[in-house]
Parts: C-alpha cells; sequence; structure tokens
C-alpha cells in the first residue's frame, strides 16, 4: 500500500526539491538558447525542456498559493463517495493507494490550490523560456510544441494522482505554435505522444522509421483522417491487471484486463459518468472500438510480457521479501538525487 494520503493532507505552500529543480531547469534552457545564438552556426536545433511540475508532493510557492486561496477550482467529477465509480478496478486501487476514505471538501481544496500554485509556476517558467526565445529573435523561425505526460485526478471519482484511463489523468494538453503550424486554430483530430516523433524528424526533412507509430502533426492538419483513434495503456503500481484505452475523439473504449469493459461518450457526457458499455444501442461502437483495439495489442499476450518483465526486475533486486525489507517512497527524487526509503519490513 502507497501511503498517499498523508502527502495528501501535507498539501499547502512552501518549497520542494521539484520546484528548485524546475527552476533550474529554466535557467538552462535559457544559457542554451542564448550559447546556439551566440555561436551563429546556421544549423537546425531541438531544444527539449522538461518541468518535472506540477507533481506530488503537493506545494506550490506561497505567493501563487496566496493567489488562489479564494477563487474556486473546477468540480471533481463524482467526487462524494456515493457517486465514486464502483468498478472492481478502482475499488482496488483506492485501497492500494490509500484512498478508500475520502478526504473532506476543505483537504480537497488546499490540495487544488497547492495543485494550482505549481501549475502556475511552472506557466512562469515557460514563459521565462519563451520570452528569451522572443529576445532572442527566435520566435518567427521555431516550431514549438506544449505537452505533458499525463493529468491529475484532483478528486475525480475518489482518487488523486495518475493512473487511470479517464480524460482527468489520461488526457494532456497539446498546444503546438510556429510558421509551420496554423494560427488560433482548435483541432478535434485524437493526437497523442507517439506523434511527436515524426513531428520532430520532419522538421529536419527527415524521414521517420516507418516501423514508429505516429504522425506528423502538420500532415494530420493538412489531411485530417476520417477516423483516427489514440491508445493508451498502463502495467504499473495499484492495478493487479492491465489497463487498455481507445479513442476516436469522440468515444473512448477502456479494457480493463479480466475485468469488466467501459464505453464513454466523451462529447455527450466529457465527465465520464455514464458507462454505455452492454447498451445494445452502443454495441456496433463497442465492436468497433474494441476490434481496434486488438488490432493494435494482444491484451493477454502483452498483459503477460509486463508481468514478466516486473518479476524479472523484483528478481534483479534479491526478490519480494528483500524488496519490501527495503522500503518504499512515494515520489521519484529528482536526477542525481538520492530516494529515500521508508517503512521496511522484514
Amino acid at each position: 500500500m502507497r501511503r498517499k494520503k498523508k502527502e495528501l493532507l501535507s498539501a499547502g505552500p512552501g518549497n520542494s526539491s521539484y520546484l528548485e529543480y524546475d527552476a533550474r531547469i529554466a535557467d538552462q534552457a535559457i544559457d542554451w538558447l542564448k550559447n546556439r545564438v551566440a555561436e551563429q552556426n546556421g544549423k537546425p536545433w531541438l531544444l527539449w525542456v522538461s518541468f518535472v511540475c506540477p507533481h506530488p508532493p503537493y506545494i506550490g510557492p506561497q505567493r501563487w498559493f496566496d493567489y488562489y486561496e479564494d477563487r474556486p477550482f473546477p468540480e471533481p467529477p463524482q467526487k462524494k463517495q456515493e457517486d465514486w465509480n464502483s468498478h472492481p478496478a478502482l475499488q482496488v486501487m483506492r485501497y492500494l493507494h490509500d484512498q478508500d476514505v475520502p478526504l473532506s471538501d476543505s483537504e480537497i481544496r488546499k490540495m487544488n490550490q497547492a495543485y494550482a500554485a505549481s501549475v502556475s509556476n511552472l506557466d512562469e517558467n515557460i514563459g521565462k523560456v519563451l520570452n528569451a526565445l522572443k529576445e532572442l529573435g527566435q520566435e518567427e523561425t521555431t516550431n514549438i510544441v506544449y505537452s505533458t505526460d499525463h493529468g491529475e485526478s484532483r478528486g475525480s471519482r475518489g482518487l488523486f494522482g495518475k493512473f487511470t484511463m479517464y480524460e482527468e489523468s489520461a488526457g494532456i494538453p497539446f498546444i503546438v505554435a510556429g510558421p509551420d503550424f496554423p494560427v488560433g486554430q482548435v483541432s478535434n483530430i485524437p493526437v497523442s505522444l507517439v506523434d511527436l516523433y515524426p513531428t520532430f524528424v520532419r522538421n529536419f526533412n527527415l524521414e521517420p522509421d516507418p516501423d514508429i507509430a505516429g504522425t506528423d502533426l502538420r500532415q494530420l492538419l493538412r489531411d485530417p483522417h476520417d477516423l483516427r483513434y489514440a491508445f493508451s495503456e498502463y502495467h504499473a503500481l495499484h492495478f493487479p491487471n492491465a489497463i487498455f484505452m481507445i479513442t476516436d475523439g469522440r468515444y473512448k473504449y477502456i479494457h480493463y484486463h479480466r475485468h469488466s469493459p467501459e464505453l464513454y461518450d466523451l462529447e455527450q457526457d466529457p465527465n465520464e459518468l455514464d458507462n454505455l458499455y452492454g447498451l445494445s444501442e452502443y454495441e456496433e461502437t463497442e465492436t468497433r472500438l474494441r476490434h481496434a483495439l486488438h488490432d493494435l495489442v494482444d491484451p493477454e499476450a502483452v498483459d503477460q510480457k509486463a508481468k514478466a518483465a516486473q518479476a524479472a526486475l523484483m528478481e534483479s533486486h534479491g526478490g519480494v521479501e528483500a524488496v519490501l525489507a527495503r522500503g518504499h517512497f512515494n515520489n521519484s527524487p529528482i536526477p542525481g538525487a538520492q530516494a529515500e526509503f521508508y517503512g521496511g519490513s522484514s
């Protein structure tokens, strides 16, 4: 069991190694840009700026925490315990994540306030890098992509963190700007992080490896597909079996391996409150998405492959008993820092 509740109850203003790390990343990115312009070699370049926040621990700078003191936050769907999604996989996750007893409204509010403070701090760091790009005269000739690796549940369905296939966790921001992209447009084409590889490669007039998934975002905007899918899978902590998701942008099919699937209409039900799986009027849609999922992956084979890899990794660290005796940590340390283990057992 992961002691998530203790982490949630400690949410608030302050400083963290994560916030300090992001400040250094922004400074180093700006220095890199300055050096690159000073060289004036005319070669194309790519700079990947990876911030870690917002991320647990839920700590935000005091001034941003104060900024959100009296501001409203979007209500997390199914926040109340009586409204929680009762899917067996989610019940197991709540138990293993120490979230089976709900937080109070004030505790959820404080967590959201700290999280929002961390988001604003991220915005500030991104702004510093973009301002430097503009001041160095690179803005008009540089394509910029902003995205994240996951979202945050914020109390939705009684959950905090990522881990699920619902929009608050699996849905991510995806913003592109620059000379190769249209201005002020919103596209409903389903895309995912795998589309970054061919986008970056073609930016340098190179051909991407055809065996690697993904499509150049510029190509998608020029020639939209009539039907395109975004896919995700999860094999990590809190779920005994794999979870897979596929969406065509409107409908989403969630495959819980060895448990009942879920089907949602994201257009009519953006908060994913009404599971349509098993309803006769959606049988054709469910069948299409299920077949599309199985065309991409064999859930049984991939689940077994992931479990075998996890078992091998566990064995490489001395086996289950040795790992349990070592203890655990809630959050990955920043690069260069050692994890602090606690709660070991014999």
